[in-house]
């Protein structure tokens, strides 16, 4: 008979990162996938109807309810979970804990999405982000956005525990390569490039800008559908399509530099991928990003083009070789896959045997 403890494991979407928790946790428990996934905010309750029942089918297996990207998604583990003396883990990589109504960015910057957030925080057992930041942080990146974030911020004396477990990436499927990278070229990430908040979000307003004063370096933004961008492109950007794994890592390793300039993140993977292939990071003073990049980078204190023009200019004479081999070493020291698979079935196991 098996002696595998049982996950009740709830998530919106199964993306590249949420894939790999699933492999390793699978390795060692038996999961439960349910992904609560409402294409239409009048299908919500709907979703309660179904997850409910998908619960109900599960209560006498499950041992343990783990929900990535509390909201909606959690409200029903978290009553149920409590209920039935059983622990419900929340992981939470971002959104859940920010509320920015200039971009419209965040649970808390909707109102009832943060009200059942907020439930979600104080009915659960644990509490895993994956950097501390998104609990508690002082934000002076852009001046629009209120001078702290995170879940204690927006959820008063909560008194629910946490434990920090950082993503986790695989220095042998991310390497150096052995190419010439062109001088001076930037590489950028933004899925859903087309869309004004992430397009604000993600910093993309800010790249365009300084471009066009510093004809002397190459960006290239991947992920965007240029069927249906309309934005007049400097001539030192290049815009391309999604790509696949095998080509992302030949794109971070053919560039010197990858640029994380978000007004918001919490521990952004493309940021550590690109480290991994040798570029050398730009980022954002927001969430995990500065403690990410450490000394193997730079990092903008303000959302400002003229500073951010200075800090690409102070890019283009450091000792690149260096840099590039400290981003990537950084990354495979501090932020390897086992780390998290250690440190997360290590709490999963803590909060059943309690």
């Amino acid at each position: 008979m098996s002696t595998k403890k049982h996950i009740y494991f709830t998530v919106s979407s199964i993306t590249t990162f949420v894939k790999k928790d699933i492999d390793f946790l699978e390795k060692k428990y038996h999961l439960h996938i349910f992904i609560f996934t409402p294409s239409k905010k009048w299908q919500v309750p709907f979703q309660f109807i179904k997850h409910f029942f998908s619960i109900l089918f599960q209560i006498f297996k499950t041992d343990i309810y783990i929900c990535k990207f509390p909201g909606y998604l959690s409200f029903i583990p978290c009553v149920v979970a409590k209920l039935t003396n059983k622990p419900c883990l929340l992981i939470i990589a971002g959104t859940e804990s920010a509320g920015i109504p200039s971009i419209q960015y965040g649970n808390f910057d909707k109102k009832l999405l943060a009200k059942f957030t907020a439930f979600s925080f104080r009915w659960a057992t644990h509490i895993a982000p994956v950097h501390k930041s998104l609990m508690l942080q002082d934000y002076s990146y852009h001046p629009e956005v209120h001078p702290q974030q995170g879940v204690y911020y927006f959820c008063k004396n909560l008194k629910t525990p946490y434990t920090e477990i950082f993503y986790g990436f695989n220095p042998e499927q991310w390497t150096l390569g052995n190419k010439k990278r062109k001088e001076n070229s930037v590489a950028i990430i933004a899925a859903g490039f087309e869309d004004k908040v992430v397009f604000l979000r993600k910093g993309l307003d800010l790249i365009f800008e300084v471009a066009k004063h510093l004809p002397e370096f190459s960006f290239t933004i991947i992920g965007c559908n240029t069927k249906v961008v309309h934005i007049n492109t400097p001539d030192n950007i290049t815009l391309m399509e999604k790509v696949n794994q095998s080509e992302l890592i030949q794109q971070f390793q053919q560039h010197e530099f990858y640029a994380q300039l978000s007004m918001f993140e919490g521990f952004p993977n493309a940021l550590c991928e690109a480290m991994l292939c040798g570029c050398i990071p730009i980022g954002s003073h927001v969430s995990a990003i500065p403690d990410i990049i450490g000394n193997t980078g730079f990092v903008l204190k303000h959302k400002n083009t003229e500073q951010l023009i200075q800090l690409f200019k102070s890019a283009a004479q450091c000792d690149k070789s260096f840099l590039s081999l400290a981003a990537r070493t950084k990354v495979e020291k501090e932020y390897h896959y086992t780390i998290r698979e250690q440190k997360l079935t290590g709490l999963i196991d803590e909060l059943i045997q309690k």
